[in-house]
């Protein structure tokens, strides 16, 4: 399994994802972790791409799987408005037929991280 990972890795506010896709790594083998520095690089090979990324307003993980729960509006940063367009453009361009994002909250601490792992054993 492939897990494209977002985030800004100098920024505390966007490296959650990062953090946890670290974690994540010692405990699951087989994914493979990719780091999409450039959301214009980002070209999925699967028709369903499973994505980790940061976002803010939540308070725990959470799984979208639809772009009407994607929020443009209350953005951070470029990059969420960015990802969440880039998504709606892959799927109008039947690119992808649809996307789990995991999205992590921007402010939690490295227990909750860990106990957040559970998450992928449920895709």
């Amino acid at each position: 399994m492939k897990i494209y990972v977002f985030g800004n890795n100098d920024l505390e506010i966007d490296n959650s994802a990062i953090k946890l896709s670290k974690i994540l790594s010692d405990h699951f083998k087989d994914i493979e972790f990719i780091y999409i520095n450039d959301i214009n690089s980002f070209s999925p090979n699967e028709k369903v791409p499973i994505l980790l990324d940061s976002a803010s307003n939540i308070s725990k993980v959470i799984v979208i799987e639809s772009t009407d729960k994607l929020q443009t509006n209350m953005n951070t940063s470029n990059h969420d408005f960015d990802l969440a367009m880039t998504l709606k453009l892959l799927l109008k361009l039947h690119k992808i037929e649809g996307f789990k994002a995991i999205c992590i909250p921007q402010t939690l601490s490295e227990q909750d991280l860990l106990d957040s792992k559970s998450i992928i054993s449920q895709l």
